[in-house]
């Protein structure tokens, strides 16, 4: 969530102003979101995002900052939340993960304490510091591509008009 929240105060440091250049500069007619209902501007605002990293990863050298989105559930919950992240990310948690299942098999059979800890795990992939780092960059990289390219900085403006929207109606109690 905090990469997400992230991306979209980095993004809007040079995304198109207003719906009258998106439309001018694409083949879609102006975003009308409030026709929408919320059900449907979910839809739209998954295809934007899916649309928007499909053509970041394209242009962009790097697979470790390719942003991927997988379906996810919580262990408490039924509900299914979108989860984007970079590979160096979803990298790392894998690691981590293996590590804490790892330590939970030898030190469950030492130990009964329980085992590692994913805070212990995942210390040894990515520190704190090189996330940021590695976060920086991925910024970086994403301005620089949405600088240069009209078809990625009108996806990224599209995400964030219904973004924006969403945000919007669901602070007015839709």
């Amino acid at each position: 969530m905090k990469l997400y929240i992230l991306l979209l105060i980095v993004l809007t440091s040079f995304l198109l102003t207003d719906k009258q250049l998106y439309a001018q500069n694409s083949d879609t007619e102006i975003l009308d979101t409030d026709s929408m209902s919320m059900s449907k501007l979910r839809r739209e605002i998954r295809g934007a995002q899916s649309a928007m990293y499909d053509i970041y990863n394209e242009l962009n050298e790097d697979d470790e900052y390719d942003i991927e989105c997988t379906e996810t559930r919580s262990a408490r919950s039924l509900i299914r939340e979108r989860v984007c992240m970079p590979n160096f990310m979803s990298t790392s948690l894998s690691e981590a993960a293996r590590d804490f299942v790892g330590g939970q098999t030898s030190a469950g059979a030492a130990d009964s304490s329980g085992g590692g800890s994913i805070s212990s795990a995942s210390s040894s992939h990515l520190s704190q510091s090189l996330i940021n780092e590695k976060n920086q960059t991925l910024a970086e990289i994403m301005v620089e591509l949405g600088n240069a390219n009209i078809e990625l900085n009108i996806a990224f403006t599209t995400m964030k008009i219904l973004n924006d929207a969403y945000q919007a109606r669901v602070a007015a109690g839709e």
